[in-house]
């Protein structure tokens, strides 16, 4: 129930015309990872 499907669904639309290196899709995945456990951990935070 997490948002990661949803990010790598707007990934793979936004490479679908970019076509990046492993190592960039790497980092990217990274970064979207990062802000979902950030955003998990704010959502708990306030509630």
């Amino acid at each position: 129930m997490g948002t990661g499907w949803s990010s790598r669904a707007q990934l793979g639309q936004w490479r679908a015309e970019q076509r990046l290196t492993p190592e960039e899709q790497d980092q990217i995945l990274g970064v979207l990872h990062r802000n979902e456990a950030v955003s998990e951990r704010e959502k708990l935070r306030v509630s």
